[in-house]
């Protein structure tokens, strides 16, 4: 074993290191779609739950109170829904669940979110965490729906998989 010194920590490091190829490590489309709705879920889930107690603490709901709970839970409900069929196709491996409404109803949460930012924001009484997670809710709605439709383009080019590709053949180890 070599001593510890700068000319050896300095050394180029072999190519056997570096493989496999250094995009291995990036997320698909569709993982990058998926992360993106289980955020927009998240703010949806920390808007509805904080209007909901601030709400139950001052013992009034007005009407900014009401469109930020009622869009959050329609946000809620639609990437929920999205999220779930997009498991059952993953944890099914089938070809029942293709996506097809998934960019139009990820356009339709940006619509939702542009509602809720603008009754979080223009009230000088919201309470921050709820004009913030409404402003990271919209800007990850317009992501979601990015990559939604990428992700839906991307299934229409052609797959280096073959078709009858079966995991059983191919054993690593």
């Amino acid at each position: 074993m070599q001593p510890h010194n700068a000319a050896n920590i300095l050394k180029p490091v072999p190519k056997t290191i570096l493989s496999p190829p250094s995009r291995t490590g990036t997320l698909s489309v569709y993982a990058t779609k998926l992360v993106a709705l289980a955020f927009v879920w998240l703010c949806s889930t920390v808007v509805w739950g904080h209007q909901a107690n601030v709400a139950g603490v001052i013992d009034k709901c007005d009407a900014q109170c009401i469109v930020n709970l009622i869009f959050s839970i329609i946000s809620w409900l639609c990437t929920s829904a999205i999220l779930f069929m997009n498991y059952r196709a993953e944890s099914a491996r089938t070809d029942g669940y293709n996506g097809g409404c998934e960019p139009q109803v990820t356009a339709l949460l940006v619509f939702f979110w542009i509602f809720v930012v603008a009754s979080a924001s223009t009230h000088g009484d919201v309470d921050f965490i709820i004009v913030v997670f409404a402003w990271l809710g919209f800007f990850g709605s317009i992501f979601a729906t990015f990559k939604s439709y990428h992700s839906f383009k991307e299934r229409d080019l052609p797959t280096v998989m073959p078709e009858n590709y079966d995991e059983e053949d191919y054993v690593y180890g």
